[in-house]
């Protein structure tokens, strides 16, 4: 009762299953892989489509916030961390909608070279990841130290921007699977669902302390980034 299908005609696939649960699976089989936000109502979209429809759900659901485990562009250096029309596209509609933040994986191009940078740095995908007002997250393998995941795209971007903002725990996750049942996936896909379901209870938290009020989009990212905890060196890297 808290799924609202537009996946359309597309086939059945683990890997959103598996997203969709990190955000806001109900733990009905087992709690202990329940979702970030077991009570979020899920619009559940193929690919792109969530951002080409927004204009309505934000309208008529109330949408605000999209979860984006997928990239526009095949792996490769040239067509790594560019600001394009897809950037450039979501950026206008976060604009239009002040109170919609899309949250992305930054991508696992982490074991590229991409001149001049040594791996993994300058391996952010292209277009969408790389839009400014978006929060794009990479992956933390918390399995182990603590650390960035090999795999994990890092920036800086082209124009020199850092990016992914912030990191998640993505390696060894647990989380709903096809046929009712749990399974585990690792990478920046799954990194991006546990900030997204994260910041559904914090976007929850203020409507209850603001008469029902959305807070901003702006004043969200910067909640997420300014109170994470600082690791490697000092400050943003």
């Amino acid at each position: 009762g808290r799924v609202i299908d537009r996946f359309g005609p597309q086939n059945i696939d683990a890997h959103g299953i598996h997203v969709s649960g990190t955000v806001a699976g109900g733990g009905i089989l087992n709690p202990m892989y329940k979702g970030m936000a077991p009570h979020a109502t899920v619009i559940s979209q193929y690919f792109s489509d969530i951002l080409a429809n927004a204009d309505a759900y934000v309208q008529d659901l109330r949408m605000v916030l999209t979860c984006n485990s997928y990239s526009a562009y095949d792996p490769g250096c040239p067509w790594e961390g560019e600001y394009d029309f897809l950037s450039y596209y979501t950026d206008v509609q976060m604009n239009t909608y002040p109170s919609l933040l899309h949250v992305f994986a930054s991508g696992n191009d982490g074991g590229a070279a991409c001149s001049p940078f040594a791996r993994p740095y300058g391996t952010v995908k292209s277009g969408f990841q790389c839009a400014k007002n978006v929060l794009t997250v990479g992956n933390m393998d918390n399995t182990i130290s603590n650390v960035i995941n090999a795999g994990s795209s890092s920036g800086p971007v082209e124009d020199g921007r850092i990016k992914p903002e912030i990191v998640a725990g993505g390696t060894g996750v647990w989380s709903t699977w096809n046929n009712n049942g749990y399974g585990v996936l690792s990478g920046t896909s799954q990194a991006c669902p546990t900030v997204a379901g994260g910041l559904a209870l914090l976007i929850q938290r203020y409507r209850q302390l603001h008469g029902g009020a959305d807070p901003s989009a702006a004043l969200i990212k910067a909640l997420a980034c300014n109170t994470a905890t600082d690791m490697g060196n000092p400050g943003p890297d």
